[in-house]
């Protein structure tokens, strides 16, 4: 008698990968964590010490790092449970308070228990960091962390930059590790924001950004290393007081007599070696009696009077503003950067037509340009003082084309508004890539859920395909860039897939790894073939399709695509299979 019994199981508790919890719910711990690098750290419940759930390192290629770290005040006792599997002596699960390193470990190391005792007052930075060096994986290739134990002070509030500033003006944070607020130290009204707990050698930034002529003040202080650690003070990218040392609470105040739009930045810089004091920069109370940034019009594509999708990318993005346009009241303007820093705008367009736009820029002629690119040939370039005027392209190839502006500046010097525009695009052909119409589980003709990620997602098209009229395709990339499809499965079987790629042959590469290994890759012109694979280890494995490009050159359509993914049943009659989680008995 054959029975079938189906069984459903959520798949965080059979893979173990990314849970809803949370990191605080895995960690058993009511303090809050952020979680960055290439790869976030998740919560998951396949290897734990405590209570079904603790918290891994993100899957990460050689020369990358995953951390994840939380903030703590006062004086306590710090207690936690780690364990690694990774290569011995090159591949390390580290831990930092207030960036200074307090263990490491390596190699295959069990749940084990770790107790610092933290003796300053103020807020403490606590990171735990998974680092990969240049080659080689071993073991599970990550660091995992669970019950977080704090004995003291509850954690730094999470109230906004503008709050803790006493402003109106909207801040970003940047650098090695961000600014944030906190009350344990403050000039004005209970609370200030501190420099983040950065190591040797790197930097701590904050930044608004402001509009006009008109004057800034603030108060700031530091306890650093004297005449080698700094925090300093720069407006549009020019340094204009810097302190060090023991220095408390005094305002600055500085008046700014050009028009347009304005960076005010401060950082907090460490050089190679020593910590002195408590490491930090602080700022309260910022007052500025101009305008605030420049007045968004609305999203790029209403700006550029198109029905044209746009992404914004660089050290600083494009933004929509009303105070310079040449059609309709508003446009689309490059972002304040610094020197050696540019600003890009970007679309894709598909098939033959052609390209219209207005452009203007006021810069330092012959060194800061305004761009314009297609398929990452540049086109034209402009500089200086030049007004509004038109430009048309004709786009004579098939297939996906990548339009981008870009505003670049060199190494020094800043004139007129140091700035671009772009304004009125019509573009005669077809828009951007059409989309499969469903997810790329859809597009692959399988069960299992795929996500996506890297410079650009890939996503479903039906303009290519080896298999019922749609497949993934890999996002329209830059160079240095590449874009990452992935699933997880579990079990040991066999699998194929369809690929085909166009590109820069032997330089831009659409690559398969198996849990982090490079099994094959292909460039050039090749066409849909399939590829078969077989896992013996059971477990969860991670497949991972990438489309990589080198430092220059775009050939062919510059893209990768994967179709008609089939996953295995295993010689006891269990399917692979995932979201949904079912098992088959005959």
């Amino acid at each position: 008698m054959k029975g079938i019994l189906f069984v459903s199981i959520l798949m965080f508790l059979m893979s173990g990968v990314a849970s809803a919890n949370g990191l605080s719910e895995a960690l058993d711990t009511a303090l809050v964590f952020e979680t960055g690098g290439d790869a976030d750290w998740f919560s998951q419940t396949m290897e734990t010490y405590f209570d079904g759930d603790a918290a891994a390192s993100g899957d990460i290629w050689d020369g990358q790092v995953s951390w994840m770290r939380t903030t703590v005040n006062g004086v306590g006792t710090l207690g936690f449970y780690w364990r690694v599997s990774s290569e011995l002596n090159y591949d390390y699960l580290e831990f930092y308070i207030d960036g200074v390193r307090q263990d490491r470990i390596s190699g295959w190391m069990d749940w084990y228990q770790m107790i610092y005792t933290i003796n300053e007052p103020g807020s403490h930075t606590l990171k735990w960091r998974y680092r990969k060096d240049s080659s080689t994986s071993n073991g599970n290739d990550l660091g995992r962390v669970d019950l977080v134990d704090w004995s003291g002070g509850p954690q730094v509030p999470s109230e906004s930059f503008s709050e803790a500033l006493d402003t109106n003006l909207s801040f970003t944070t940047d650098g090695d590790l961000g600014w944030f607020a906190q009350t344990a130290v403050a000039y004005f009204d209970g609370d200030a924001v501190q420099s983040g707990g950065i190591l040797d050698t790197q930097s701590s930034l904050i930044r608004t950004t402001v509009n006009g002529a008109a004057t800034v003040s603030f108060f700031w202080k530091v306890s650093s290393e004297v005449g080698y650690d700094f925090l300093e003070f720069f407006i549009d990218g020019v340094l204009q007081d810097q302190i060090s040392g023991l220095v408390n609470w005094h305002q600055m105040m500085y008046t700014i007599t050009d028009p347009g739009s304005h960076i005010l930045e401060w950082r907090y810089m460490k050089d190679y070696s020593v910590s002195e004091g408590d490491d930090s920069g602080w700022i309260d109370r910022m007052e500025w009696s101009g305008s605030t940034q420049p007045p968004s019009g609305g999203p790029l594509s209403e700006a550029l009077d198109t029905s044209l999708s746009f992404t914004t990318d660089g050290d600083i993005g494009w933004f929509s503003q009303t105070a310079m346009s040449y059609y309709d009241g508003d446009a689309a303007q490059s972002g304040d950067v610094l020197d050696n820093q540019e600003s890009m705008i970007q679309t894709t367009v598909t098939g033959v037509g052609t390209m219209s736009f207005y452009w203007k820029v006021s810069s330092e002629a012959g060194y800061d340009f305004l761009e314009f690119y297609i398929d990452g040939v540049l086109q034209d370039r402009i500089s200086g003082s030049v007004d509004w005027h038109q430009m048309i392209y004709t786009i004579t190839g098939s297939g996906l084309h990548v339009l981008d502006w870009r505003y670049v500046k060199d190494y020094s010097v800043n004139e007129g508004d140091d700035n671009g525009w772009l304004d009125f695009v019509v573009w005669s052909g077809s828009t951007q890539p059409p989309s499969g119409g469903g997810p790329l589980s859809e597009a692959l003709d399988t069960t299992l859920n795929l996500s996506t990620g890297g410079d650009e997602e890939w996503f479903s098209q039906t303009a290519m395909s080896y298999y019922d009229g749609d497949a993934a395709q890999s996002g329209v990339i830059l160079d240095n860039q590449n874009s990452l499809m992935q699933t997880i499965v579990i079990g040991a079987g066999t699998f194929s897939f369809y690929w085909k790629v166009s590109s820069e042959d032997n330089y831009d590469f659409l690559e398969f790894y198996i849990d982090g290994i490079l099994q094959n890759s292909i460039s050039g012109t090749v066409g849909w073939h399939q590829m078969m694979y077989t896992i013996s280890d059971l477990g969860s494995h991670i497949l991972k399709w990438r489309y990589v490009k080198d430092w220059s050159e775009s050939d062919g359509y510059d893209a990768g695509w994967v179709d008609r993914l089939e996953g295995p049943w295993s010689n006891s009659g269990i399917p692979w299979n995932w979201g949904d989680w079912w098992i088959e008995f005959q």
